[in-house]
């Protein structure tokens, strides 16, 4: 019998399958997102495709679950403290999150002011730290709006970060029946 394991070719194959949830959820799951185009569901019926589409939000928890498993392989392999683990993941998480967030707002700006327009509307100082937060990934964490919704899942991957040294040690106490004094 073969062993088979999650490895990061799978990894990739069910992120491309969450990707297509995702899509699928947020451009049909209320009628009012594509009212202004003509779209046909052939062969299914429109009422199918936006309740369909509803139940695909589990795309969050598939990206979840790929987080962690991903983040969780990392720790164990790391050779340097949890400190510098931590950095080293939040900057490679993040550094791709960077360059949309960058390319978004200036995007956004030539296009209609969006940017400025959102992060301004309580003055300069307070929409400066908001987009330094936003460029963190912690405006979630702190209450803050987003320019795009869809990024409070960075906040939540800072959370996965930081806390997963502690659950995994937990784990190895418990489940190791190690005393363990932190």
């Amino acid at each position: 019998m073969n062993k088979t394991h999650f490895d990061k070719i799978a990894a990739q194959k069910l992120k491309g399958i969450a990707i297509i949830l995702m899509l699928q959820h947020h451009n049909f799951r209320v009628k009012s997102l594509y009212d202004a185009y003509t779209v046909s569901f052939f062969p299914f019926q429109e009422d199918y495709i936006v309740k369909i589409s509803l139940f695909f939000k589990i795309c969050v928890s598939i990206f979840a679950f790929i987080t962690g498993y991903g983040l969780y392989h990392s720790y164990n392999n790391k050779k340097e403290t949890d400190e510098k683990w931590i950095t080293k993941r939040y900057i490679k998480t993040f550094s791709g999150y960077w360059f949309v967030f960058v390319n978004a707002c200036i995007i956004c700006q030539l296009i209609n002011n969006r940017t400025s327009n959102f992060y301004m509307k309580k003055g300069t100082l307070l929409g400066i730290i908001s987009i330094i937060t936003d460029f963190f990934g912690l405006n979630n964490l702190l209450g803050l709006k987003q320019l795009n919704g869809t990024w409070w899942y960075m906040s939540c991957v800072i959370v996965f970060i930081v806390i997963l040294p502690f659950i995994i040690k937990a784990q190895k106490c418990v489940g190791g029946g190690i005393r363990c004094y932190y």
